[in-house]
């Protein structure tokens, strides 16, 4: 039987694995713009704006504490606005404070 840990235990220990590729204790911050691969072979990743093992540990540690089943991390509130908007569809509605950031307002106002 496998005992079920609980919330705070596992975001204690999610992003400690090794670093499969250096060894380092916890995943380091990649800083390459782009990725090689074996040709013919796709690998996990291949341009930083579409994902890199930094951002994939983020990601996983935001879906692990919303309990999700993925996680996403933008490099902007306005980003991360798009990707919730271009989930709804015709009809569907935002509710959103009077006091909301300019620039999201006029984006909600114009869409």
């Amino acid at each position: 039987m496998t005992k079920k840990l609980r919330s705070a235990t596992q975001l204690v220990h999610q992003g400690i694995d090794r670093d499969p590729t250096t060894g380092a204790a916890t995943v380091p911050v990649y800083l390459a713009s782009t990725y090689h691969h074996e040709q013919g072979r796709p690998g996990q990743f291949d341009y930083a704006r579409s994902g890199n093992p930094s951002r994939q540990q983020v990601e996983d540690a935001i879906a692990l504490l919303e309990g999700g089943v993925r996680g996403f991390a933008y490099s902007s509130g306005m980003a991360a606005i798009g990707g919730a908007l271009a989930l709804l569809g015709s009809g569907d509605h935002v509710i959103a404070p009077d006091d909301l950031y300019g620039g999201s307002h006029r984006y909600l106002s114009t869409v």
